[in-house]
């Protein structure tokens, strides 16, 4: 973790983590996900949970095509736990001196009412979607889709339909970017927090939030919205790359990039769960819309 005062993003992580927070008990409530969206945020200001910003690199990379190829390239932010990927995106645009409309979609309202407050605070826009992305309408002729993990938060019959409703959403060409955990040959068909790994990761957040006193979390907090995340927290572990690829072109899509790398983590192994900072292998994918899919 990052020692002393701060930082400026830190600052714009702690604004959304209190939001967030805020928002959470009313608007998650029809999606019964507060224990999810009042936490991750402030779990991430701790560095206890693996964001996209492990993989802003790529991101920013793969982005860099679809931001020159139109005045007002369009980009959706598909899933949100918070305003991590968005802030991606946005910095991307800003690397490539274009400002994209972006396009934040969760089948939540707290993270893209954060992600609306997060683009206010920049003094840019966003159009904001609340629901399901299989459900909402499509062919909108999008530039690039992102995702992070996206795939491994839904059971392996559902995830075709889901790369197929992602398809819908490009414009033929466009790209879908995105990363994925693998879990390795002997995963189960789901992963949770053992009961030890729970107790691991709550006590490790409290002690997280002593060790940064200038993040202003408050530690037993902290370690109360830790626990009620590990309790919560479920992924359906991808295996291998084979499958990835294999999602991908049935759901239309042609394989453009897949990178297969390890990064490493603070937490060891009794308090790394699923989506936590711990050393994992990924995949990052970016696949694009053929002529005869997309919109």
């Amino acid at each position: 973790m990052i020692e002393g005062a701060a930082g400026p993003r830190e600052a714009e992580l702690l604004a959304d983590a209190a939001l967030a927070r805020e928002l959470a008990p009313e608007s998650c409530a029809p999606t019964g996900c507060a224990w999810y969206h009042s936490a991750w945020p402030l779990l991430r200001a701790l560095g206890l949970v693996a964001s996209p910003e492990r993989h802003r690199g790529f991101f920013s990379a793969g982005l860099g095509e679809a931001l020159t190829v139109a005045d007002e390239p369009r980009i959706l932010v598909a899933g949100a736990a918070d305003a991590g990927m968005l802030d991606i995106v946005m910095d991307a645009g800003a690397t490539h001196g274009v400002t994209p409309r972006v396009t934040v979609l969760d089948r939540c309202a707290t993270p893209v009412q954060v992600c609306e407050a997060h683009a206010q605070r920049a003094r840019a826009t966003i159009d904001a979607w609340v629901g399901d992305v299989v459900d909402v309408d499509a062919h909108r002729g999008f530039d690039a889709v992102c995702t992070h993990g996206l795939l491994s938060q839904i059971p392996s019959a559902k995830r075709l339909r889901l790369a197929g409703a992602l398809v819908q959403m490009l414009r033929p060409g466009g790209c879908f970017i995105t990363t994925i955990a693998l879990s390795g040959g002997d995963a189960g068909e789901t992963r949770r927090f053992s009961p030890e790994e729970v107790q691991a990761f709550a006590a490790g957040a409290k002690r997280a939030a002593d060790a940064r006193p200038d993040l202003g979390i408050d530690a037993n907090e902290a370690e109360s919205r830790a626990r009620g995340w590990a309790e919560g927290v479920v992924s359906f572990p991808i295996r291998d790359t084979q499958h990835v690829t294999d999602v991908l072109a049935r759901s239309g899509l042609q394989l453009s990039t897949l990178d297969v790398r390890t990064i490493a983590g603070q937490l060891d192994g009794r308090a790394a769960g699923p989506w936590t900072a711990r050393l994992a292998t990924y995949a990052e994918v970016i696949a694009c819309a053929t002529s005869g899919s997309g919109a």
